[in-house]
Parts: C-alpha cells; sequence; structure tokens
C-alpha cells in the first residue's frame, strides 16, 4: 500500500529528527534536546517512533559505506523519496539493522528517548 501525503507529512518530522543520528558529525546536547522535542511533539508512541527509526530511517539513511557521509543533514526531498516507500514495511533484514542498533545508533536513540519520555510527562 503507498503512503498517502498525509502520512509522509505526518512521519516527516520525526524522519528528519531520526535522520539525524546518521550524520558524519557528533550530536551535541542541543541537538538531543531539539530531537527529543520534536519527537514528543509527535502522535506516535516510543515504541512506534523506535519502529520508525529501524523500519524506515535506518534502512534510507545508514551510510555507514558511502564514502563521503552526510554532514549537513539530509534533504526533506531526499527523505520522503527515500523513506515513504517504507511506510507500512518491515525491512527485509530487520534482524541486520536490530543487530546493528547497539553500535550504530542506540546511544543517541536512549538518550533521546529518556529525554522525550521526560518531555511528556510534565
Amino acid at each position: 500500500m503507498k503512503a498517502t501525503e498525509a502520512q509522509i507529512e505526518e512521519r516527516m518530522p520525526a524522519w528528519e529528527a531520526l535522520s539525524d543520528f546518521f550524520l558524519d558529525n557528533v550530536l551535541q546536547p542541543d541537538d538531543y534536546e531539539r530531537i527529543a522535542q520534536t519527537l514528543a511533539a509527535t502522535a506516535y508512541t516510543e515504541k512506534e517512533i523506535e519502529d520508525i527509526l529501524i523500519g524506515e530511517v535506518c534502512p534510507a539513511c545508514s551510510n555507514l559505506f558511502l564514502i563521503a557521509g552526510e554532514w549537513a543533514g539530509f534533504d526533506r526531498d531526499w527523505l520522503k523519496e527515500k523513506i515513504s516507500p517504507r511506510i507500512g514495511k518491515r525491512p527485509k533484514f530487520r534482524s541486520l539493522f536490530i543487530l546493528r542498533h547497539p553500535w550504530v545508533y542506540a546511544r543517541q536513540w536512549n538518550k533521546v528517548k529518556t529525554r522525550m519520555s521526560e518531555i511528556r510527562t510534565k
């Protein structure tokens, strides 16, 4: 099933925020805060956000195999083109992304998840 424009626009803030985990630079405390604030403002549960991270953003944005990674941020149109076909689909190699989780983006996700939870409980 193809994603609707409404579904894509609803997910875009999460995609943009989570894609920062895959930039070739070190996230700073204000980056973590911005990402957590953005995700906390979405209607998605923590589990849904993690599923979006693993099933949609990671397969599209993981740039470990590129010679020159992305530094400035992923283009919104590029994110839309690469990620929207993944909505509602389980990645073929989900276990690969879960196995990569601990050393690719787990630290970032855990920091953001903790802060997002704090924001939502205020």
